[in-house]
């Protein structure tokens, strides 16, 4: 079994490749775009993109996990941990600059040593949404400790883990405890109650190995995906809660369905090698575009009008800004580890 997710991951699966650039571009339109349409705005504003992307990153973890393999845990954190120290540092040196020669820095002011420590060990001050990769840090650093101290029985404390996760939610004990601290840096910390039911649900379908599972029942789990969605979107399912972020299984459910729906679209039967290199083409950087884009909105909508209207437009040009960033930074530290800024 995990051989054939291993497998999948090597070759790269350019169906979630293709997730992964659907679900990168649904971010940039949730920040710097303003949707008048009621149903396509219902569908920006349901929140199932996160809960996706961390299925999909817990998904061809649990392999790792599964063999303990150090390596591959190591060059996790390190992929992780590179964008996550060094973006917040290039933003102070090109911040403080700007500011030096009198020029509009991207903050309106100085950022100090005290902004670099909050956003390292909280996830936010400097580059905000650098809590989802906190989120993503802590989590694989837990899960990896589980993996070591329980060995093969690791999947049966995540799975309690999964459990308490959303009793804390469904409670609001989650909330109660982290919303008493006024500042955010804390509440920053709730939401990781919030995204560890997505993390769980990523290594259940690691070791379900769901992907390889689907491939003769596509047309059924392409009909259940569409009904569940649908429903998703047009009805309130589930007890709506309070939380930070990401609160309760209809985000989660919402996740599954996408990550199921186009795991199962049949890429790997386009023949023509010019459509394939097309969608290796725009599927490519959706981490590092992640990881600058709202920089580059908080900075741009100051200096270009199209950009500060919010407009659809304006969504295209920036993703495709950042992509030319990222294309950019991709070539100049293509044989060092700082290609991770990019990827």
């Amino acid at each position: 079994m995990l051989s054939k997710i291993e497998e999948t991951k090597k070759t790269k699966n350019l169906s979630l490749e293709l997730l992964r650039f659907f679900l990168c571009f649904w971010i940039v339109i949730c920040h710097s775009c303003d949707i008048n349409n009621r149903k396509l705005n219902k569908i920006k504003n349901s929140r199932f993109h996160v809960p996706s992307f961390i299925i999909i990153s817990f998904y061809f973890f649990y392999g790792s996990l599964y063999r303990r393999n150090i390596n591959k845990i190591k060059s996790r954190f390190e992929r992780l941990l590179i964008p996550y120290i060094i973006w917040p540092i290039l933003i102070i040196i090109v911040n403080n600059s700007l500011l030096l020669f009198n020029l509009e820095g991207i903050f309106d002011r100085k950022l100090l040593l005290y902004d670099l420590f909050n956003q390292l060990i909280f996830g936010r001050q400097i580059n905000r949404i650098f809590w989802f990769q906190f989120n993503l840090l802590f989590i694989t650093l837990i899960f990896t400790i589980f993996s070591f101290i329980f060995k093969n029985n690791f999947l049966y404390m995540l799975y309690l883990l999964f459990i308490i996760s959303y009793i804390s939610q469904y409670s609001k004990l989650n909330f109660k405890i982290f919303s008493n601290y006024n500042d955010l840096n804390y509440q920053n910390l709730g939401s990781i109650a919030e995204i560890i039911p997505f993390a769980v649900t990523g290594i259940i379908c690691g070791y379900l190995n769901v992907i390889n599972k689907f491939k003769n029942i596509k047309l059924k789990i392409c009909f259940i995906s569409i009904i569940i969605l649908y429903f998703l979107l047009e009805y309130d399912l589930f007890i709506s809660i309070i939380g930070f972020r990401y609160p309760g299984f209809q985000l989660n459910l919402g996740g599954m369905i996408l990550f199921f729906g186009f795991s199962i679209i049949p890429i790997e039967n386009i023949k023509n090698q010019l459509i394939i290199k097309l969608i290796k083409c725009i599927t490519k950087y959706t981490g590092g575009i992640y990881y600058i884009h709202i920089i580059s909105i908080d900075y741009l909508k100051k200096k270009i009008l199209l950009i500060k209207k919010r407009t659809f437009t304006s969504s295209i040009i920036l993703y495709f800004l950042n992509y030319f960033i990222c294309l950019i930074g991709t070539k100049l530290f293509n044989k060092t580890k700082f290609i991770n800024l990019f990827n």
